[in-house]
């Protein structure tokens, strides 16, 4: 039976975070989860066989364009089993703001290739240390720069190839939009070239759907961040987290929509 909606997931080391992002967008209605071991210390599969959605792929390809590659293989391994496959990270919770089901926010968007979802970067909220539930401990978020980036949910039968972590190319007359159904750059330049103009959306709402991205965590899970390196660019990852970076999330306003979400459908 062809799931509706599937989640494709890259996870190093970050076993029981990945377990609450599970238990969270199952509660959304995603139907199966596809998650890319990334060389974990403790191989994923043993601390996910409680959960019968799942299928854990071990993944060794460690050199840079690693998360493409991956994102590229489910596609072609899975994508026939799947009307939408989502690919997000483990500290990346999708927020509907009206709806409460992920399918019935997406049927509305079955005429485009994909939707992409712009984050919401979260930091710290003063914790320095791991904390058991990334939903319960972080709640503010920072209006930056960043928050024009965006993650995709796709159509596989409209998808040529992933380009980077947050676009995909498509195939002729099948494109990308935003929440507002505003066409997002397709990935292929006129001369048939790749770009990644499509991992974008300056033009950020949150009217509809967000992406919480918990992209600091606590100080400690910082510090671990950097030496776990990157998905895709493991080099690119030491030197890009900084302390500006670290600053640059830290404070803003706080954001409680994923919790008013979890009340409406409790």
């Amino acid at each position: 039976m062809k799931n509706y909606l599937s989640l494709c997931i890259m996870s190093k080391n970050e076993n029981e975070y990945l377990k609450e992002n599970i238990q969270y967008h199952t509660k959304l209605g995603v139907d199966y989860f596809y998650i890319y071991d990334n060389n974990s210390t403790k191989p994923l599969a043993l601390d996910l066989k409680e959960f019968n959605n799942v299928k854990v792929i071990p993944w060794v390809s460690v050199t840079r364009g690693s998360q493409c590659r991956a994102y590229n293989d489910c596609i072609n391994k899975y994508g026939n089993n799947n009307h939408w496959i989502g690919f997000i990270d483990t500290d990346e919770f999708l927020v509907l703001k009206k709806k409460n089901c992920l399918k019935d926010f997406l049927k509305n968007y079955e005429r485009y290739g994909g939707v992409g979802i712009n984050w919401k970067c979260f930091g710290s909220s003063g914790h320095t240390k791991k904390q058991k539930s990334v939903i319960e401990s972080y709640t503010y978020a920072k209006e930056v720069s960043d928050n024009c980036h965006i993650k995709s949910i796709v159509q596989p039968k409209c998808v040529i190839r992933s380009l980077d972590p947050h676009s995909f190319a498509y195939h002729k007359d099948k494109f990308c939009v935003n929440e507002k159904e505003i066409k997002l750059a397709n990935g292929i330049l006129p001369d048939g070239k790749a770009t990644s103009n499509g991992a974008f959306n300056h033009n950020i709402t949150y009217d509809y759907i967000q992406l919480n991205h918990y992209i600091t965590r606590s100080r400690e899970d910082f510090e671990h961040k950097k030496k776990r390196g990157g998905g895709n660019a493991r080099e690119k990852r030491i030197s890009t987290l900084t302390e500006d970076f670290w600053n640059k999330f830290q404070g803003g306003k706080q954001d409680l929509s994923l919790h008013k979400l979890l009340h409406r459908i409790k």
